[in-house]
């Protein structure tokens, strides 16, 4: 049976029309997955930082420590590694023992604190004074030996309570970049 060659034409327009819609579908399905992926490691630099200071009890408190404090000479894993862990799907980290968890914890803790030292000496460099506001409310709301609310925050920084919000927001924002690296681009 041969096909006219106007059905042909035909034919072949609407398959190329129908891969064009399916390959833009298909980007979109990916921007949208790693739109989530970036909006979960954003939410988890806010978790990473109100939980800060339990993760640093843990590290001092925990029952397992070896002679230098460290780990037992294993690999370790980075901390971008872990943090993808708790992206997973099951939302879980299966700790194998508790050696495991106060070796992660230690991992973590110093990668915050890695990043959070580049952010200050960024903030300290910068003319900016909402960057070195936001680094305040960070630290006093997160870092500090105890938490201050943010109405005590607003009243030392003479602002508004909505501003420290936006300005907590936007040195999460900044920190985000730092513990993630390249990956944080797409966030922005």
């Amino acid at each position: 049976m041969t096909i006219p060659e106007d059905m042909m034409a035909f034919i072949e327009e609407t398959a190329r029309k129908a891969a064009r819609e399916g390959a833009k579908e298909v980007v979109a399905e990916q921007a949208r997955k790693a739109a989530g992926r970036c909006d979960r490691r954003l939410r988890n630099t806010k978790l990473l930082l109100k939980n800060y200071r339990m993760f640093k009890k843990h590290c001092t408190g925990a029952v397992y420590t070896d002679e230098a404090g460290e780990h037992d000479g294993q690999e370790e894993e980075t901390a971008l590694e872990l943090l993808d862990m708790m992206l997973q799907r099951n939302n879980a980290i299966t700790v194998e023992s508790i050696r495991n968890s106060c070796r992660r914890t230690k991992i973590m803790i110093r990668h915050i604190d890695a990043m959070l030292g580049l952010y200050e000496t960024y903030c300290a460099q910068s003319d900016n004074e909402a960057l070195k506001r936001g680094l305040r409310i960070i630290k006093a709301m997160y870092i500090d030996e105890t938490a201050k609310p943010v109405e005590q925050i607003a009243m030392q920084e003479n602002v508004s309570a909505r501003q420290v919000y936006r300005d907590h927001d936007a040195a999460v924002d900044k920190i985000s970049m730092l513990m993630f690296g390249i990956d944080a681009l797409e966030m922005s």
